[in-house]
């Protein structure tokens, strides 16, 4: 009888996603220190968050340690986040968000994800493994443009994840919304990256992109 009570609380924890264990909406100056997250009940193929922002404006994270099958921070609308000594697997920034730091940050087993980000991504003594510094959201049809920072960082790339930044697939057509209908790609200042690849490897991308970009796509930006 505990064998078979076991086996449905694990068939009924495989089903859960979509949580948010911290949830915080328009606030502005949240701060989070000295925090350890070792998990949450959403799965690797379903979405859930250990933390979700909407609407914050003046986020400060310091040596936040994150582990969450899905992501540890997924967001929307967050402006002028800073990231110090933390070590997370995802911060997603959607939906409006502008402007990241992070200093001496390690990113893992996942990617930044972010979709109509706006302003600057700045990443300065950072490690990246099984990560990328962005990743664009093709879901959300929104190649605004900002740029990319990267200053005396090192990347882990294999071949599986052998770019710096991902753009999706890029052949939605035009997005409903006026002012996310054009598409640019970010332009990038590197300053110091060490890039560490494995057996194998056979090229290395600033940026990739999956399918076939239509010839009446205009792409905007990028220097």
């Amino acid at each position: 009888a505990l064998q078979k009570r076991l086996m449905l609380l694990v068939s009924e924890y495989a089903e859960k996603y979509g949580d948010r264990n911290i949830n915080i909406a328009n606030c502005a100056n949240v701060s989070f220190r000295d925090i350890k997250i070792v998990g949450s009940y959403s799965q690797k193929d379903k979405f859930g968050y250990a933390i979700s922002m909407y609407n914050v404006w003046n986020v400060k994270c310091h040596h936040v340690v994150g582990n969450a099958k899905w992501g540890v921070f997924g967001n929307n609308n967050v402006s002028d986040s800073y990231l110090k000594d933390s070590d997370l697997n995802r911060y997603d920034c959607h939906c409006y968000g502008r402007n990241l730091t992070a200093v001496n940050c390690r990113f893992h087993d996942d990617s930044f994800c972010i979709s109509s980000f706006y302003g600057t991504i700045k990443y300065e003594r950072c490690t990246f493994v099984n990560s990328r510094p962005v990743h664009t959201r093709a879901d959300y049809n929104t190649y605004v443009p900002f740029e990319l920072e990267l200053k005396n960082c090192s990347i882990t790339m294999n071949n599986g994840l052998n770019s710096i930044i991902y753009m999706g697939t890029i052949d939605y057509g035009e997005n409903t919304r006026p002012e996310l209908r054009s598409k640019s790609w970010p332009d990038v200042k590197i300053n110091g990256l060490k890039i560490i690849v494995e057996n194998g490897m056979k090229d290395i991308s600033l940026y990739s992109y999956l399918g076939k970009v239509q010839p009446d796509i205009i792409i905007e930006g990028l220097s």
